[in-house]
């Protein structure tokens, strides 16, 4: 099992995919990054893991304490590929 994880709620941003007992890939994130630089970022790691959104089995994301706005655009992008 394959999990998106995604920390926007702090200065030490991350997205990183993890299977059951390690980390698949970590990539850092700029805290001042826009949220139209989130897809090509989330599309650019799978390809380098040679995965495809099937692949991923869970979603997860930091809810908190971090800004409003970060914490939000998180949620929206999880529920997001949630959804599709």
């Amino acid at each position: 099992m394959i999990t998106l994880f995604l920390d926007l709620g702090s200065h030490n941003g991350t997205i990183a995919l993890v299977s059951d007992d390690h980390v698949l890939a970590l990539e850092p994130i700029d805290h001042r990054m826009s949220d139209a630089e989130l897809v090509p970022l989330y599309e650019s790691l799978l390809k380098k893991n040679d995965l495809e959104p099937k692949n991923l089995s869970r979603l997860a994301c930091v809810l908190g304490p971090g800004g409003f706005t970060s914490l939000r655009c998180a949620v929206a992008f999880i529920n997001a590929l949630g959804f599709v």
